[in-house]
């Protein structure tokens, strides 16, 4: 059971992710390995099986050198889908010589391609799609059918109804979604400390990293000044009692 959001931003990407993992049918114990930092500047995040998760990203890693000298998103996608493809086949091979359902798994990677911050999600067999800045945000995992309507709620209200100026603002998102559907999951199994990772230009190169609790804490801050902000608002009367 996971929950893992992306938002791409005029300056970066942050993506953000839930710590609660399930073994078996229904233990939950918390994991920190949800987001993934490779080679400084890449973000890597995966929802699904564990075992899977981990071969896809060992792959990208093993084979980053040659993918980080292309230069279109174009190129780029296709060399990533092919180094995950290449684990995902495997499995599935062995999954129907055992005769068991194959292991699914989606990804988010955030990376920069020609020096523009870019956000792209990969399905279960690998298909690509890169996240645009009028879509800005996406969300994978059994979380993400409670997560899209907040974040749509907060693109529409915070965001100008598009991309984030800033990772500050993307980040203040993402971690009121999870704290959020962490709340009112229903079962989901989303839950425990929220990991988020930030990819930005520092200084002219692009460098990826995991947030702090102290950073986290400043916008936690903020969302409970958010949120009693609306509870006074309804503590007022709401609008108008006219009508």
């Amino acid at each position: 059971m996971t929950l893992i959001a992306g938002v791409i931003c005029q300056d970066g990407v942050v993506v953000g992710a839930d710590s609660i993992t399930t073994i078996s049918t229904d233990i939950e114990q918390q994991v920190s390995d949800k987001i993934t930092i490779a080679e400084d500047n890449v973000i890597i995040a995966c929802s699904g099986n564990a075992g899977l998760s981990q071969l896809i990203k060992d792959e990208l890693r093993g084979r980053w050198h040659e993918i980080q000298l292309l230069r279109s998103t174009s190129e780029v996608r296709n060399a990533i889908s092919e180094a995950m493809y290449s684990q995902i086949e495997l499995a599935a091979k062995r999954a129907r010589s055992a005769g068991n359902s194959p292991a699914k798994c989606e990804t988010l990677v955030a990376l920069p391609v020609s020096h523009r911050p870019t956000l792209l999600h990969f399905s279960p067999v690998a298909d690509s799609w890169e996240i645009g800045s009028e879509l800005a945000f996406i969300s994978i995992g059994s979380g993400s059918r409670q997560a899209d309507p907040f974040l749509a709620f907060i693109k529409r209200i915070l965001w100008g109804g598009a991309a984030p100026c800033s990772t500050r603002l993307a980040t203040f998102g993402i971690l009121w979604t999870l704290q959020h559907v962490s709340t009112v999951n229903a079962g989901l199994g989303v839950g425990g400390p929220p990991r988020i990772a930030a990819l930005a230009n520092q200084g002219g190169s692009w460098n990826a990293e995991m947030l702090t609790e102290g950073r986290l804490g400043e916008h936690r801050l903020a969302i409970a000044q958010a949120e009693a902000t609306l509870q006074n608002f309804a503590g007022r009367g709401g609008p108008s009692q006219s009508f």
